[in-house]
């Protein structure tokens, strides 16, 4: 319950390696709240209350099938330890906020956070299946990725933000997705802004990191460039 689990690097993932290393009714057997991509950057991951759903290219939303797999997700069980209120007239406000209140009070722990409600926006983006030989992330964002911009929309933010010392297995901003209250409507989030909205916070103290046995990933040269991290979720 205390433990934050990562599939695989988001330095990989970045590079290219989108290769399933675990399947979804894995990532339910030990969470109920995830984000993360599938097989080939197959779209977005949100898992919300043990349902894992997928944003696809044109932000339509679908369950995703037990047996798809994932090359990348952060995910927990999610149990809400205490509530904060804030408003955001876009994102960069919003991490601010978030990393200063983290900071202060869990600077080099694991911070997962949850906000339901009705949003003032919301801009999401989704990716294209890739298929071998795969492209970079940083190449499909710029010239591959639909963006969509909804206005008074209802829904859940999941995000998930890892101390700085995690910087070469991780981001360590905050990694956030983004799914509608009738769950037609997803993505992962480039801008948003809402008014006096709950923030729940669940906080973790352990860490699980379940990396690929493939032989691309184990010979793989992984330079851990955070920049490239910062490009392609900004």
């Amino acid at each position: 319950m205390n433990t934050l689990y990562q599939v695989s690097l988001l330095q990989s993932l970045t590079d290219g390696l989108y290769d399933g290393v675990i399947d979804v009714a894995t990532l339910k057997s030990f969470s109920n709240t995830a984000i993360g991509t599938f097989l080939g950057a197959d779209g977005e991951m949100i898992m919300v209350d043990g349902i894992c759903y997928k944003a696809k290219l044109d932000g339509s939303v679908v369950e995703a099938n037990n047996s798809e797999t994932i090359p990348f997700s952060n995910a927990c069980m999610f149990i809400k330890g205490e509530e904060i209120k804030l408003s955001c007239g876009n994102i960069n406000e919003l991490k601010k906020l978030l990393h200063d209140y983290k900071n202060n009070k869990y600077k080099n722990l694991f911070m997962i956070i949850k906000i339901d409600g009705s949003f003032n926006s919301m801009t999401t983006r989704s990716l294209p299946k890739q298929n071998k030989p795969y492209k970079p992330l940083d190449y499909i964002v710029e010239h591959e990725q639909k963006v969509i911009t909804n206005k008074n929309i209802e829904g859940t933010v999941i995000g998930f933000c890892a101390p700085k010392y995690m910087n070469n297995l991780n981001t360590t901003d905050f990694h956030m997705h983004f799914i509608s209250s009738d769950k037609k409507i997803g993505g992962h989030i480039l801008d948003m802004s809402f008014d006096n909205l709950n923030i729940d916070i669940s906080v973790k103290s352990e860490f699980k990191l379940i990396l690929p046995i493939n032989n691309e990933f184990i010979n793989y040269d992984i330079d851990g460039n955070s920049e490239k991290i910062k490009k392609v979720e900004e």
